[in-house]
């Protein structure tokens, strides 16, 4: 997987993250609980966490602010490696 799929991925898990706060959040108010707080406070941190999640990957996709390479997986690499020392 590249890294320009994984920023998209990024992106799309804080906007999840965002979305399952503001759930929380929701949940919370209607269902009259007695930690309501609690669990408000719980969501919010899930929405900050999204919400900072998301800009600062977008921010930096944006910029380009990342290399262009393809991610190899560990038995890729060692046999790269043996055969430059061939």
């Amino acid at each position: 997987m590249n890294i320009k799929t994984r920023l998209y991925l990024r992106i799309i898990i804080g906007a999840y993250l965002v979305y399952l706060g503001a759930t929380v959040i929701r949940g919370a108010v209607t269902d009259k609980i007695s930690h309501a707080f609690l669990v408000a406070s719980a969501g919010a941190v899930f929405i900050v966490f999204g919400v900072c999640m998301a800009v600062l990957t977008a921010r930096r996709l944006y910029k380009g602010d990342y290399e262009e390479t393809d991610l190899k997986e560990d038995g890729d690499e060692e046999e790269e490696n043996t055969d430059k020392l061939e």
